[in-house]
């Protein structure tokens, strides 16, 4: 019986043109293109802030007597302009609409085709992308912005969890590593050239650019296969179990990510990391003139944003080249999960002592290169956590844990620590205070020490959960079948040429590998 099970050609894969054309290897980098130019966008808005603050003032209630803004150092006086509350809104709405959109489009996509939604989603990026870069009008931007982050929302809990089932099984952290890295270039990128056209007077350009480099990239996600294994995946599994759930069961089963205590106690941990690195990117320039290191805001900018950019990419794939080492040969749920587990702490502990020492520093060129090493390590667990989040939870459920972690990292996250290191600053002697701005990052710094009880407890929860699993439990493939959605009496396929000998004459440890080597080929097939 095992032998039909895990033997010869038991997986099922589409033969249809767009399986032939949309290969995963195709697929990876059309998602890596999109999601770096959605962090473009999220921080051209960074480059273009002071040309938003003179030029979308229409409808707005702007404070009598104008400003001067200094640009290439020349100052300008403007009759109108947005207040730093106004401006700190329009990044706000962003996030806010993205938070709100993550958890429904997580939702969508159990009962629409995921290939449409992101088709939909992009259409919706794009338009609001035009209208940002068209608008002059105050409340029209804020509506072009959060109607930006409702559509990044779709993108952000489809993507990671469907490259994580089409990877190598030897390759998931490489494969993950190469679509995160589009936070560091997609986020200098931005930057970058916002920061270009600002000087150039054309700061409404890049949106224009980037909203017709996403439309064709939005169509190919239209004719894509993305979704459709999922679909078949859930039928064979209602099929096999006859279980006929009210759509109020549905809804209600998305409820039990917040029962497993492996995917919670890594959301947690990730918050409280996000507390720690949320607050210092915001606060960075501040700091580095205020203490110091660099009184020039424009030679700060450009250092930190380089900086970033470079830890960050680095960073994500040596996280991803690591995670593949450590966990080869093990079951992600279980055995991956605890590695990724141990990974995170490991390398946050490390990364701790360094952001103290750097806080400390006054030489701008140790400052920097400390920073630098802090930074590396610290963004590794990009792609590491990420997939200990993915790994601990049911496939069906995964674009919802990840919406969830999404919403609940910022919540709990940096949406706090911007306001108490500012807070912190304030009341330690004000912005002008370099001991002020140290007190503030320190503030900052100690999210990182629940992050690593958090992390640290969620290893030890997930070996145990190992531990607990008997040699009969790792023989018994039923879970495992589910959990690929195959079940006894599928129609074979000719891609799964391999057959694994299971005959009961064998000892267990030998049967165990052969098992294993089965189950790691029929998720080369997810």
């Amino acid at each position: 019986m095992l032998r039909s099970l895990v033997g010869s050609e038991m997986c099922i894969r589409d033969r249809d043109w767009r399986s032939r054309l949309y290969t995963p290897k195709l697929l990876l980098w059309m998602l890596s293109i999109i999601n770096v130019l959605n962090y473009c966008d999220r921080y051209l808005i960074t480059g273009v802030l002071d040309d938003l603050q003179s030029g979308s003032t229409d409808g707005a209630n702007v404070p009598a007597g104008g400003c001067n803004i200094t640009s290439n150092g020349t100052t300008r006086h403007f009759d109108r302009c947005l207040t730093s509350s106004q401006q700190g809104l329009i990044a706000s709405i962003f996030m806010i609409g993205f938070l709100v959109g993550s958890p429904i489009f997580a939702i969508l996509v159990k009962w629409c085709s995921s290939a449409k939604l992101l088709f939909c989603s992009l259409l919706l990026w794009c338009g609001a992308v035009l209208l940002t870069g068209s608008t002059s009008n105050y409340y029209v931007l804020l509506c072009a912005r959060g109607l930006s982050g409702i559509g990044e929302a779709a993108f952000g809990c489809i993507a990671p969890p469907f490259i994580n089932k089409i990877a190598p099984p030897d390759r998931k952290g490489v494969w993950l590593a190469i679509y995160f890295c589009g936070v560091p270039i997609g986020s200098a990128l931005g930057i970058g050239s916002g920061g270009f056209a600002s000087a150039a007077g054309a700061w409404r350009v890049p949106f224009f650019v980037e909203a017709c480099a996403m439309v064709p990239l939005a169509l190919l996600c239209y004719w894509s296969p993305i979704g459709r294994r999922s679909e078949k995946r859930a039928a064979r599994i209602a099929a096999t179990t006859a279980v006929h759930e009210s759509t109020m069961d549905k809804l209600l089963n998305h409820l039990t990510v917040f029962r497993n205590s492996r995917y919670m106690l890594m959301v947690f941990g990730y918050a409280a990391f996000t507390w720690c690195i949320g607050g210092l990117v915001l606060w960075s320039i501040k700091f580095i003139q205020n203490v110091g290191i660099q009184s020039n805001k424009t030679s700060a900018s450009f250092t930190m944003g380089g900086i970033t950019a470079v830890a960050g990419l680095l960073g994500t794939v040596l996280g991803g080249t690591v995670l593949d080492k450590f966990s080869a040969g093990k079951d992600p749920r279980f055995g991956g999960y605890v590695v990724a587990a141990k990974l995170s702490a490991g390398f946050v502990a490390v990364g701790l002592p360094l952001l103290v020492v750097t806080t400390e520093l006054t030489n701008p060129i140790a400052f920097y290169a400390v920073l630098f090493l802090g930074l590396t390590d610290l963004l590794t667990i990009t792609t590491i956590a990420n997939a200990a989040l993915m790994w601990c939870t049911e496939p069906h459920l995964q674009e919802f844990a990840m919406a969830m972690c999404t919403v609940t990292t910022h919540l709990c996250g940096d949406v706090i620590s911007n306001v108490v290191m500012g807070a912190v600053c304030d009341a330690a002697g004000g912005q002008h205070s370099a001991r002020a701005w140290r007190w503030s990052f320190y503030s900052g710094e100690a999210g990182l020490v629940p992050c690593i009880a958090l992390w640290g407890m969620a290893a030890v929860v997930g070996q145990k959960y190992v531990d607990s699993r008997t040699p009969v439990d790792r023989m018994d493939v039923s879970d495992d079948l589910k959990f690929l959605g195959i079940r006894e009496g599928s129609e074979p396929s000719s891609s799964f040429s391999s057959s694994y000998d299971l005959d009961d004459n064998l000892d267990e440890n030998t049967k165990l590998q052969n098992l294993s080597e089965a189950k790691e080929q029929a998720y080369a097939c997810v």
